[in-house]
């Protein structure tokens, strides 16, 4: 037993040694050295981080915290192992290239790998620089904004070049952030070749449209462009002698720019006190037309006369431009469509038109005048204000057909009127002085509507004679072919040809009592989705032949599944909207 104990000291004695020497050879608990590779640098360009570490770990550090004030780029890793004199020395490395977001006094944070910490570090990042033509940069950036003092909500053209005579691997240009302004961007990138200074520089252009909303200073800041330079024939060893070359293939032949333009200060000018009307439309450019659809014959009451208006405009959005209003005329209901707005982008600026088409429907016999329509504009070349107008334009309305205008009476018939009733010496009554010639009127109307209510009458008898002694048009034989027919019609989205069918189709179902029309066939439709297609048919009939109609949802209707039974006393106490 003695001999025993002694065998399991021993043991115990060889396995502490061997791991307090693993211990002295590698750290458990090794500290990561931090550094960069440079401290002081301008915005765009790069630097290093590198991540030291004596003992072998196979984990990545997180770098998530780094993406708030850098672009990390990427990262490398790599491991390192000596024995020198017995011991054996272990190193692990990671390299992270990262581009700084801003200039400042940025802060390279605290990262974590598998649990242990590296310490934070300060650098210091510089504006860009402003380099221009007489530099002889091998990139500058030129912008230009046109005008310099702009009135409130005025065009401003902001046109931006960046001038290159090296070759980009990639590049970005920050657009500008304007407060106090509207900016859009105007047309298509241009580019182009210009020599300056005895160099040939290729350009990219870009340009916007800025709006401003108030007056006073407008300051837009400069135009910024982060980029990648080629350089054929270098290639960067940043990491020294753990690889055989760059890991970043990306960037092994390119170098960081970045590149800034000077900022603008503008002074808008507010409304002139000079200013008319009620719109404020500071414009290079205003026209105001019409157009009039009148009826060739004579126009009688319910007839529409239809008027397009058009206000087209340089150097405002279609949106700037004011609404297009119907004015208010007795006796006369004006209709107006929704106004439609175009906007475009063209060379010489945004140019912008609005749209309006009006109807006006007589409601009595006589004359009514449109009246003239003007707008006050400001001239921002000429700074001056201008005035467009329309003339007012009159028309003579004629009674509806089947109703008669009295005859206008003559100037020498009136006179004589005048004179005949002069010479009577006994006073009219004064109800009838006071009611004068109106009841006569009303009694010549009433008669008027009795004759051509009985002329009405006896044609639409002898219309029924003549109907009757005509062939009649080809019935649907079957219920197949009627329901095929419909089919087709909603197919080629034909309205009229898909009402006539569906009706046939419907009769032949409902031999007894057959639907009046489609609001009668859509009381008799249980789902509520064809009946709203059936409505929506009815609609684009009655509002005329020009109406566009989609027969898809419609042709999904099956009379089988409607209801069978209907109130066979039902009577059709009109006649049908549509006739055949």
């Amino acid at each position: 037993m003695k001999k025993r104990f002694l065998y399991k000291s021993g043991s115990w004695q060889i396995i502490i040694l061997v791991m307090g020497l693993f211990l002295l050879s590698e750290p458990l608990f090794a500290e990561i050295k931090t550094t960069v590779d440079r401290t002081h640098l301008a915005e765009g360009e790069t630097l290093n981080l590198i991540l030291e570490v004596q003992k072998q770990i196979s984990g990545q550090p997180d770098t998530k915290p780094l993406e708030k004030d850098f672009q990390v780029l990427g990262t490398a890793s790599g491991s390192q192992m000596s024995i020198n004199n017995g011991v054996v020395d272990t190193r692990t490395t990671w390299t992270i290239s990262l581009q700084p977001k801003r200039s400042g006094t940025l802060t390279i944070p605290v990262l974590e790998i598998n649990g242990q910490k590296t310490t934070a570090i300060t650098v210091n990042v510089t504006q860009a620089p402003q380099a221009d033509a007489n530099s002889g940069a091998d990139i500058f950036i030129e912008t230009e904004v046109v005008p310099e003092s702009p009135y409130v909500q005025g065009e401003v053209r902001y046109i931006v070049r960046i001038h290159h005579a090296v070759q980009f691997s990639e590049a970005e240009l920050i657009e500008p952030a304007i407060d106090g302004a509207i900016i859009r961007k105007t047309g298509k990138d241009r580019e182009y070749d210009k020599t300056i200074n005895n160099r040939r520089y290729r350009v990219f252009e870009s340009t916007y449209t800025l709006f401003p909303q108030s007056s006073g200073q407008l300051v837009i800041p400069e135009a910024v462009l982060n980029a990648r330079v080629r350089q054929p024939g270098q290639r960067n060893r940043a990491f020294g002698g753990f690889f055989g070359g760059d890991p970043f293939d990306r960037f092994s032949n390119s170098r960081s720019v970045s590149v800034r333009s000077k900022s603008h200060t503008l002074q808008v000018r507010p409304q002139p006190k000079g200013n008319k009307g009620p719109y404020w439309l500071p414009a290079k450019q205003l026209s105001l037309t019409e157009e009039w659809d009148v009826p060739k014959d004579k126009i009688r009451v319910g007839e529409p006369i239809t008027r397009t208006l058009r206000l087209s405009a340089l150097g405002l959005t279609a949106e700037q431009l004011p609404d297009l209003k119907a004015p208010v005329i007795e006796g006369v209901n004006s209709y107006p469509d929704q106004p439609q707005n175009q906007t475009q982008d063209t060379e010489n600026g945004v140019v912008s038109e609005k749209t309006r088409r009006i109807a006006f429907v007589p409601t009595r016999a006589g004359k009514f005048t449109v009246p003239a329509m003007d707008i006050f504009w400001w001239d921002t070349e000429k700074d001056q204000q201008q005035h467009i107008e329309l003339p007012e334009r009159s028309f003579s309305i004629l009674a509806a057909k089947g109703v008669a205008t009295p005859p206008a009476k003559s100037e020498s018939e009136s006179l004589n009127n005048t004179t005949k009733s002069k010479k009577v010496d006994t006073p009219l009554p004064a109800s009838t002085r006071a009611m004068g010639y109106w009841p006569w009127i009303a009694l010549a109307f009433a008669l008027l509507w009795l004759l051509t209510l009985a002329f009405w009458f006896r044609a639409h008898l002898s219309r029924s004679k003549d109907e009757e002694s005509k062939p009649k048009p080809k019935q649907y034989t079957s219920y197949r072919n009627a329901k095929k027919a419909f089919k087709e019609a909603c197919r080629r989205n034909d309205p009229r040809a898909a009402h006539n069918s569906l009706l046939k189709w419907a009769g032949i179902y409902w031999p007894d009592n057959p639907p009046r029309g489609l609001s009668d066939l859509a009381e008799r439709v249980d789902d509520e989705s064809q009946r709203e297609a059936l409505l929506e048919l009815n609609r684009v009939l009655y509002r005329g032949k020009h109406e566009t109609w989609n027969g898809a949802k419609l042709s999904q209707l099956d009379i089988k599944s409607s209801k069978k039974s209907v109130d066979s006393s039902a009577t059709q106490v009109l006649p049908p909207l549509y006739p055949d």
